[in-house]
C-alpha cells in the first residue's frame, strides 16, 4: 500500500513535471514568435526608410535638373535677360485671405516692371457682366434656337449655369 502511494505520488509529480515543462516551451516559443515579428517589422520600416530617401533623392535630382534647364548661362544671356525684364524694388503685396477669413502667413513678394513714361499703358480688365445681363443673352440666344453647350461656349460660361438660368426662366416667379 506504500508502494502504491508513493508510485501516485511519483506519477503525479512526473505529470505536473511535464505540464510545466510544456508551459515553459510554449512560453519561450511565443516568445520567439514576438521577437521574430519585431525584427521583420524592423526590416520592413528599415526598407521603406531607404525606399523614401531614394524616392527623395530622384526627386532633388529631377528638380535639380528642371531647374538647370530654365537657368541662363552665359553672362551674355544673363544680361540679355536682365534688359528683357528690368526689375524696380521689391513690393510685398498684402496677406491673402484664405478660407474661413485665415490670412496667409507669408507675404507674396513680387518684382515689379519698370514702367517708362512713354511706355503703352495696360488697358483695364473689362468688368463682368451683371447676372442680368448674362442672364438676357442666354434667353436670346436660347430664342435663336442655340442649344445649351453651343451659348456655354459662346458666353464662357458653364453648361450648368446656363440650364439654370433657362429652367429658372421657364418657371413663373412666385
Amino acid at each position: 500500500m506504500v508502494e502504491m502511494v508513493i508510485v501516485v505520488i511519483l506519477a503525479v509529480g512526473l505529470v505536473l513535471v511535464s505540464m510545466v515543462a510544456v508551459g515553459a516551451m510554449l512560453w519561450m516559443r511565443r516568445q520567439e514568435q514576438k521577437q521574430d515579428f519585431a525584427m521583420k517589422n524592423a526590416d520592413t520600416l528599415l526598407r521603406l526608410d531607404d525606399a523614401l530617401h531614394r524616392a527623395l533623392k530622384e526627386i532633388d535630382m529631377k528638380k535639380q535638373s528642371l531647374l538647370s534647364q530654365y537657368k541662363p548661362t552665359s553672362p551674355s544671356a544673363v544680361a540679355e535677360e536682365a534688359s528683357l525684364h528690368p526689375l524696380t524694388e521689391t513690393e510685398v503685396l498684402p496677406p491673402i485671405k484664405r478660407g474661413r477669413g485665415r490670412p496667409r502667413k507669408t507675404p507674396i513678394v513680387v518684382n515689379a516692371p519698370v514702367v517708362s513714361a512713354d511706355a503703352p499703358q495696360p488697358q483695364p480688365i473689362p468688368r463682368k457682366q451683371s447676372g442680368n445681363a448674362k442672364r438676357q443673352k442666354v434667353l436670346d440666344l436660347r430664342a435663336q434656337g442655340m442649344i445649351i453647350p453651343d451659348i456655354a461656349k459662346k458666353l464662357s460660361m458653364n453648361q450648368g449655369a446656363v440650364t439654370l438660368i433657362l429652367d429658372t426662366a421657364d418657371k413663373p416667379s412666385e
